[in-house]
C-alpha cells in the first residue's frame, strides 16, 4: 500500500441526536427526549497529566493521568420551551413535554375598570388558566402592539357559554398598554424566570449518530450530566440563529447508584463504566 493509505472505513461525518433527560431515565432515552434540529454535536474526552522529567538534559521519565474531563457541546437551532429552560438552570420540565403553543382565542371585549384592575372578556375556557397566570394580548395586524398582563381573578361568562372566561388583570404592575381594537387575540404565555433558579438540575444525556459507513446507529451514553453553559437568543436577518447547549459529564456517586438512587437500574454498568459508555458500529 502506499504511504498514507486509508486502513478502515471510519470517516466520521454526519448528523446527530441529542437527548436529555431525567437520571432515573439513564439508558432509557427515545425520540421523545430529543432536544430536536442540531448544527453539530460534539463529545470531547479530555485527560491531562503529569510528567516526571530528570537528569541533564531533562529527559521524560514517567507520565501519569491526574484529570479527566468529559463535555457535550451541542449547537442547537430549536429554541423550544424546554431547551431554554434547560440552559437556564430550570431544567425541572424536562421531564416530560412542555407546551410550545398555547393557541390563540379572541378577546371578545375590554371593560376599562376605574381602579387598578381591568378585566377582558375573553373566549378563553375557565380551565385553561388560573388565577396568577400571565397571558399576551397583542393585536395580529400590528405585533409592536403587546402587553403582557397577569390573571388577578377569573369568573365564568354568561355569554356565549358559561365554560368560557372573563379574566381580570393588574392593570398597575402588567397594565394594557394599547386600545385593543377588533380582533386582538389573547394566548397563555410560557414564560421563562431569568434568575430563577440557583440549584443544579442534574439530568442524563445520549448523544446518538450514524456510522458513515456502516449506516449503523453509533453513540455515546452518559449517566449523570450538568450544565456548563448558558443560553443565546439571537435575533439574525441573515441566517437562522443556534444556541449552545453545554453539559458537563459528571461520575454519579453512590448515592446515585445505591438504596432509592435514581442510577439504581444501571448500578451493574456503573462500576466498569464510571462516566457512562460509547458504542460503535
Amino acid at each position: 500500500m502506499a504511504l498514507g493509505t486509508p486502513i478502515t472505513n471510519k470517516f466520521q461525518i454526519g448528523n446527530a441526536e441529542l437527548r436529555i433527560g431525567p437520571m432515573n431515565l439513564a439508558n432509557k432515552l427515545t425520540q421523545a427526549n430529543s432536544v430536536g434540529l442540531l448544527q453539530s454535536a460534539t463529545v470531547n474526552f479530555q485527560q491531562e497529566s503529569v510528567d516526571l522529567e530528570a537528569g541533564l538534559p531533562k529527559t521524560l521519565i514517567d507520565t501519569v493521568i491526574t484529570k479527566t474531563n468529559v463535555t457535550i457541546d451541542a449547537q442547537a437551532y430549536e429554541f423550544s420551551r424546554k431547551n431554554m429552560r434547560v440552559m437556564m438552570n430550570n431544567g425541572t420540565e424536562v421531564a416530560g413535554s412542555v407546551s410550545e403553543y398555547a393557541g390563540e382565542v379572541a378577546v371578545s371585549s375590554l371593560i376599562i375598570g376605574t381602579t387598578t384592575t381591568e378585566t377582558l372578556d375573553t373566549t378563553l375556557l375557565l380551565a385553561d388558566v388560573v388565577v396568577g397566570d400571565m397571558v399576551v394580548v397583542y393585536d395580529p395586524a400590528s405585533p409592536q402592539n403587546v402587553s403582557l398582563i397577569k390573571i388577578t381573578a377569573k369568573a365564568a361568562r354568561t355569554a356565549p357559554a358559561a365554560t368560557m372566561a372573563t379574566i381580570t388583570f393588574d392593570a398597575t404592575a402588567t397594565p394594557l398598554l394599547f386600545s385593543a381594537p377588533a380582533g386582538t387575540l389573547i394566548y397563555k404565555a410560557n414564560q421563562l424566570g431569568l434568575g430563577a433558579s440557583t440549584a443544579t438540575n442534574y439530568f442524563t444525556a445520549d448523544v446518538i449518530g450514524l456510522e458513515h459507513s456502516t449506516g449503523r446507529p453509533t453513540g455515546w451514553k452518559f449517566w449523570k450530566v450538568a450544565v456548563s453553559g448558558g443560553l443565546e437568543y439571537a435575533y439574525n436577518s441573515d441566517n437562522f440563529a443556534v444556541t449552545p447547549l453545554k453539559f458537563k459529564v459528571l461520575m454519579p456517586t453512590a448515592a446515585d447508584y445505591t438504596g432509592t438512587g435514581l442510577l439504581t437500574h444501571v448500578a451493574g454498568l456503573i462500576p466498569s463504566h464510571p462516566f457512562g459508555l460509547m458504542y460503535a458500529g
